[in-house]
């Protein structure tokens, strides 16, 4: 998954071509969070996308499918001008489209995100990862990510530069596999770690209740750069 990621060019700002150790920030508009967020759960989900440059190219991964489109913009706006502003024209809003994304029951199992990517032939790439809720997933939590607190249901997500410590609290002891590739160690009801480069994710099992909480970590080493 990362591969196609990865091997973008121009994603940081013109003429820069990222390499297998880049990763960059998620900053891309979905329904109005930024970058990344967890959906509750739904039959049908109605999205709308704000790039930041032109949507030349859109693509929708999940790990059932990929879906890529040219021209992918669709949304449009009125725009008025003249004097008094009389005059009124229909332009589309290149950075923008809007879908329905109805999960299938492979989608639909608790254990598939969604990355959603948008190029522009300047260079201005947009990148969002969403994660959905999912009955499998109770163990509610607080999260501590990149300066925010919050208090998360069964399903969290966290976007942080590579290198900063985060945290995610639980009221009671949680237990992690010792194969998770996050290198969260468990056995605590606070739980501190730091990212690496990319996407990785944990389950961790409360000891008393055995609910379970999924959380997925994207580390970012790059801010890109709008002109």
């Amino acid at each position: 998954m990362m591969l196609v990621l990865a091997s973008c060019e121009d994603g940081i700002e013109q003429g820069t071509v990222l390499t297998s150790l880049d990763y960059p920030k998620y900053d891309a508009i979905l329904n109005g969070y930024e970058g990344i967020a967890v959906f509750p759960e739904e039959d049908i989900y109605k999205m709308h996308f704000e790039g930041k440059g032109d949507l030349d190219a859109f693509i929708l991964t999940t790990c059932h499918r990929e879906s890529t489109k040219e021209k992918a913009w669709n949304v449009k706006s009125t725009i008025r001008y003249g004097l008094f502003g009389w005059g009124k024209r229909v332009i589309d809003n290149k950075r923008e489209i809007e879908f329905d994304y109805k999960p299938t029951y492979i989608e639909s199992g608790g254990d598939c995100i969604m990355l959603l990517q948008g190029f522009e032939v300047a260079g201005k790439n947009s990148y969002f990862a969403a994660d959905f809720e999912n009955k499998k997933y109770q163990l509610g939590a607080y999260e501590q990510c990149s300066g925010i607190t919050k208090k998360v249901n069964g399903t969290s997500m966290c976007q942080a530069k590579i290198g900063n410590y985060q945290g995610i609290s639980f009221d009671e002891v949680v237990q992690v596999s010792d194969k998770n590739k996050c290198g969260i160690i468990g056995g605590k009801k606070n739980i501190e770690y730091v990212p690496n480069g990319g996407f990785c994710t944990v389950i961790f099992k409360g000891v008393d209740t055995g609910k379970k909480h999924k959380l997925t970590i994207y580390g970012y080493n790059l801010t890109q750069i709008r002109r």
